[in-house]
């Protein structure tokens, strides 16, 4: 144990608090349990899937997947790795088969499309969530180079979703940025 100094310290204080994030502790000062987190988990399924029945079955899923002392990082990471599977099934590409028949090219298809998935849900976790960017790259395991370059493309992604919703509604065309 610390002695009291060391403790308010605040690198001391940062270091443990790193510690505890890692092993899913905490999240931050206000830990939310999945109960809590069921609006902002329904809504972020809604603009990962685009339909309320597949958003329906993907929070079903996941909450399948937690009990009530889930942590809020094992949470969210439960329901990136349900979205990502649930992604690779739409569009036929699996564990055991693969649409094309040429592995290498299911492989680069799969990536690039969880990157995109991950753009966009790195995205909503900052913006919808409101959570800092050092706990999106403890959620997703990456670097914080990388989530902010996944936060300028997934809120780029969703604008371009929102102009092309917008100009469907209209009957004009999409701007794309």
């Amino acid at each position: 144990m610390l002695p009291d100094a060391a403790r308010r310290h605040p690198v001391m204080r940062f270091s443990t608090q790193r510690k505890n994030i890692l092993q899913g502790d905490t999240m931050t000062a206000n830990t939310r349990g999945p109960i809590e987190l069921l609006d902002q988990i329904y809504t972020m399924a809604f603009w990962m899937t685009g339909s309320l029945t597949k958003t329906h079955d993907l929070v079903y899923r996941t909450y399948q997947h937690v009990d009530s002392d889930t942590s809020e990082v094992e949470l969210f990471r439960t329901f990136r790795n349900l979205c990502n599977n649930r992604l690779d099934l739409e569009n036929g590409l699996s564990k055991q088969g693969t649409s094309s028949g040429n592995k290498q090219n299911d492989a680069l298809v799969s990536a690039l499309r969880q990157q995109e998935m991950d753009s966009i849900f790195t995205a909503l976790l900052s913006d919808l969530c409101g959570l800092k960017h050092s706990s999106i790259a403890i959620i997703l395991g990456k670097p914080l180079g990388t989530i902010r370059l996944w936060l300028s493309s997934g809120r780029r992604a969703i604008a371009n979703g929102l102009l092309a919703i917008l100009a469907l509604a209209c009957g004009e065309p999409a701007f794309v940025c």
